[in-house]
């Protein structure tokens, strides 16, 4: 299978930038590799993601595509990440208890 196509050419910096989260650095680290403030990486990030096909967020779709995803594989991530952070029990933490113990 062939990786997903993009909606539209990514810009010389926004490939570094993806090609740079799939290989695992952050963007504070790309900001520091790159020699640019952390908005700016996170603005290439976020404009190439706009042209990745998947509803999955900004950070995880760059990955995912970078490291190689078809279009089954981002709309089979996209659908997981949904439900899971849709149920209940995704959204709701425990009550925390104030009472000191003995």
């Amino acid at each position: 299978m062939e990786r997903v196509a993009l909606l539209a050419p990514f810009s010389t910096m926004q490939e570094i930038v993806v090609d740079l989260l799939g290989v695992g650095l952050t963007y504070t680290e790309l900001a520091v590799h790159l020699k640019i403030s952390e908005e700016v990486v996170r603005e290439h990030a976020k404009r190439a993601a706009r042209k990745i096909p998947s509803d999955l967020p900004t950070q995880m779709r760059c990955i995912v595509w970078a490291r190689g995803a078809t279009l089954d594989v981002l709309q089979g991530l996209t659908l997981r990440y949904e439900v899971q952070t849709r149920s209940p029990s995704a959204r709701t933490r425990p009550p925390v208890s104030t009472a000191a113990t003995a």
